[in-house]
C-alpha cells in the first residue's frame, strides 16, 4: 500500500523500524547510551598504550563526568528498567493465572 499514512500522523512511528511500518529513525538518546557503553567496553578490555593514557586521565578527574562513570550510570538505569519489566511480567502472570482459575 502506497502512501497510506499521513507524513505527520504519529510521532511514535518515527522510531519504529521501516519493516514494521515506521520511519526507521534512531533515537539520539539511545544512540548516545549505546556509544558510551561501547567506549566503556573498549576502555576496560583493550590493552593499548593510548587506552591506558585515557584511563589514567579519567581516573585523575574525580569531579568530571567521565565515560566510565557515565557508562556505570547507564548500566544501572538499564538494570532497573529490566527489573521493572520483569516485575510487571510476574504481576501480569499472577493476575492471568488468577483469572484463568475463575
Amino acid at each position: 500500500m502506497y502512501k497510506v499514512h499521513h507524513p505527520k500522523a504519529e510521532t511514535d512511528r518515527l522510531y519504529v523500524k521501516r519493516k514494521e511500518g515506521g520511519r526507521g529513525l534512531v533515537q539520539n538518546e539511545a544512540a548516545y547510551k549505546a556509544e558510551i557503553i561501547v567506549l566503556h567496553n573498549t576502555l576496560t578490555h583493550k590493552l593499548d598504550k593510548f587506552v591506558n593514557i585515557v584511563k589514567s586521565y579519567e581516573s585523575t578527574q574525580p569531579t568530571m563526568n567521565t565515560i566510565i562513570k557515565t557508562a556505570v550510570k547507564i548500566a544501572e538505569e538499564l538494570i532497573n528498567q529490566m527489573r521493572k519489566v520483569t516485575q510487571n511480567r510476574k504481576e501480569y502472570n499472577i493476575q492471568r493465572q488468577y483469572w484463568e482459575r475463575i
